[in-house]
């Protein structure tokens, strides 16, 4: 379920755990169906995690909560 992978990657986020946050969120994105915007949020926050840290970057506004 993509939508559990991306709240685990806030969740890691939050913790400040970048690698199993980036895991997380990669599982997110490889199961999202195509075409879903959410594909390219996906992207950018794994390239700003890659660079910056879990310190550095805050977790994704959820979709599903508006």
């Amino acid at each position: 379920d993509y939508q559990a992978a991306f709240e685990l990657g806030n969740l890691l986020v939050e913790r400040g755990a970048t690698e199993p946050a980036i895991h997380a969120y990669s599982l997110s994105r490889q199961h999202a169906p195509s075409g879903d915007g959410l594909i390219a949020t996906l992207t950018h926050q794994i390239e700003a995690l890659s660079h910056a840290g879990a310190a550095q970057v805050g977790p994704l506004r959820n979709p599903w909560l508006e």
